[in-house]
């Protein structure tokens, strides 16, 4: 079983007992060190409940639509874990062609280390919950020196196998196929490439919350959709359409979203509309995040052959639980998220985020801004997902400005929901599928 789907919150490790937390280590162990630290501990299942939260109250897998049978397959029901109710991990039997497949896959290996980083830059928590509810009676004494002694053997295989991840920064080459349909004729257009130059900066040498360092899952998914049609997205305006555009993506972490957009709005600017002003801003909370973001972008418009400077891409500082106010007109058409939600209050911040930051309607823009999000279906992150749902509410059916009504009050809603399967080589080891909502302004009743 890969870490990203063995492995816990950190939020959730530091309540688990020592034999749970040590037995987590002793699998990391199995699949990355097996000559040095490698045990194979006989372990009971997980406990699984009858329900599936993952389409729980609005039953969303039951929504989910597609447009292109040939790049988007059909949803996988997905099974509900519960890692709370779980005394210790699951027994893993590796096969030789499965620990090659995990040393092999690097986004595994780092989300490894980032969790045993994690669990190092806890321990005085953990140890101390530990001491305050007691383990199964033991002295307390030798129950912090059990957990201490977790700790020990997490920091050796910490330095045992983080390998290239602790000593620099991965850059890595991300090619889309571009494929764009003019509105006149209705048919694709020569094909071409947006080639996308990302830098994953080391997570060692960093704050271990500051997860934008590496290009997450949902991101390059996400970015191949956009380049695939990016006029359903808002990021190929017609001659018809206005010539100025705002997108903001949150959390944009290696910046692959916004890089890409901007790039894409280059094309279009490029291929003879006059975009007289577009802005894309990409936004950040960590400092880490924001400087290799920056970095990033510089790294782009370097390999850029030409650059139309009108269409402009920018950095910010965000902190979404002091988010500023914004006008209208200073508002976004377009709102990125992808891999964003991964603590339960992250729904409710985001939504209140972009209540302040998407465009709403008015007679000159009767459809307003539009805000795209996409995430994981973890099994380890149920919670998140099902306070996702609760946030965003029901399907809803999607409206736009009358001209002859006077006052409109606004709430934002799920219009469209698509679920998507893990396309092989993208995303890590064992995400099965993911969910993109397509979230807009909705009348109130």
């Amino acid at each position: 079983m890969a870490p990203t789907v063995l492995l816990p919150p950190m939020r959730k490790t530091v309540l688990l007992s020592t034999t749970t937390v040590a037995e987590f280590v002793s699998k990391l162990a199995q699949i990355y060190t097996p000559d040095v630290l490698g045990t194979q501990p006989s372990v009971g299942p997980l406990h699984e409940e009858d329900d599936n939260a993952l389409s729980a109250t609005y039953d969303w897998a039951d929504l989910s639509i597609s447009n292109d049978s040939h790049e988007l397959e059909s949803p996988v029901e997905y099974p509900n874990v519960t890692l709370e109710h779980a005394d210790i991990p699951p027994k893993i039997v590796l096969s030789d062609a499965d620990r090659e497949r995990l040393l092999s896959d690097e986004f595994e290996r780092s989300y490894a280390l980032r969790w045993l980083t994690g669990l190092i830059a806890h321990a005085d928590e953990w140890i101390r919950r530990g001491e305050e509810n007691g383990d199964n009676d033991k002295d307390v004494d030798q129950l912090q020196k059990q957990r201490e002694g977790v700790i020990e053997r997490a920091s050796a295989l910490l330095a045992a196998c983080s390998g290239p991840s602790a000593s620099g920064a991965v850059t890595r080459t991300f090619v889309f196929p571009l494929k764009i349909t003019s509105p006149a004729q209705s048919t694709t257009a020569s094909p071409s490439t947006v080639r996308i130059l990302l830098k994953d900066d080391s997570l060692l040498s960093q704050d271990h919350t500051a997860v934008g360092l590496q290009t997450w899952g949902s991101a390059p998914i996400l970015a191949r959709l956009l380049a695939h049609s990016p006029q359903r997205f808002g990021l190929w305006p017609t001659p018809e359409e206005k010539n100025e555009l705002r997108v903001l993506e949150l959390g944009a972490g290696t910046g692959l979203l916004s890089i890409l957009s901007w790039r894409l709005l280059q094309h279009r600017a490029l291929s003879g509309h006059q975009l007289r002003q577009c802005l894309v801003l990409a936004t950040d909370f960590h400092d880490s995040v924001l400087s290799n973001l920056e970095s990033n972008i510089d790294l782009n418009r370097a390999h850029s052959q030409s650059v139309v400077p009108t269409v402009c891409i920018e950095t910010r500082h965000l902190d979404w639980a002091d988010c500023p106010h914004f006008s209208n007109q200073e508002r976004f058409d377009v709102v990125l998220g992808a891999d964003i939600i991964y603590e339960r209050e992250h729904a409710q911040l985001i939504k209140a985020v972009v209540e302040r930051t998407l465009k709403q309607p008015t007679r000159s823009n009767m459809s307003g801004g539009v805000f795209w999000l996409m995430y994981p279906l973890r099994h380890t992150h149920s919670a998140e997902i099902r306070m996702t749902e609760e946030v965003f509410g029901p399907v809803l059916e999607e409206t736009t400005f009358s001209t002859n009504e006077e006052v409109v009050h606004w709430r934002l809603g799920v219009v469209e929901i698509q679920s998507l399967e893990r396309r092989k080589g993208i995303g890590k080891g064992d995400d099965v599928s993911y969910r993109l909502l397509k979230i807009k302004w909705v009348k109130t009743s």
